[in-house]
């Protein structure tokens, strides 16, 4: 081997760290109750801030004249906000545990 180049094998992290399966043991266990507060608080912010700047660009697109050429951009962001963004965050707030299942089960 030459002195410039690097031999992969000596840059690979050791895999027999305590943690190694971690993720994989806690499968089936529920959700803490701080985890699942957590989780409804985020979805709750995320769900008050989709509303709130989906209400603010469709307005701010209706009344302000300098926003007339910017019509189209503004009604498409105001419906990703408020049609796809913001429902899904209220019903995850609302329910986190119905709003996780389908993202960690797995189909047979």
């Amino acid at each position: 081997m030459s002195r410039t180049s690097i031999d992969p094998v000596a840059h690979v992290p050791a895999t027999d760290s305590p943690n190694k399966n971690k993720e994989l043991k806690d499968v089936g266990k529920a959700p803490s109750h701080s985890r699942l507060r957590t989780f409804r608080v985020i979805a709750a912010i995320m769900a008050v801030l989709g509303v709130a700047f989906g209400l603010f660009t469709a307005v701010f697109g209706i009344v302000s004249e300098a926003q007339e050429i910017h019509a189209f951009h503004n009604v498409v962001v105001a419906a990703l906000l408020l049609v796809l963004s913001a429902p899904p965050a209220i019903a995850a707030a609302r329910a986190p545990d119905r709003a996780r299942g389908p993202c960690f089960t797995s189909s047979p």
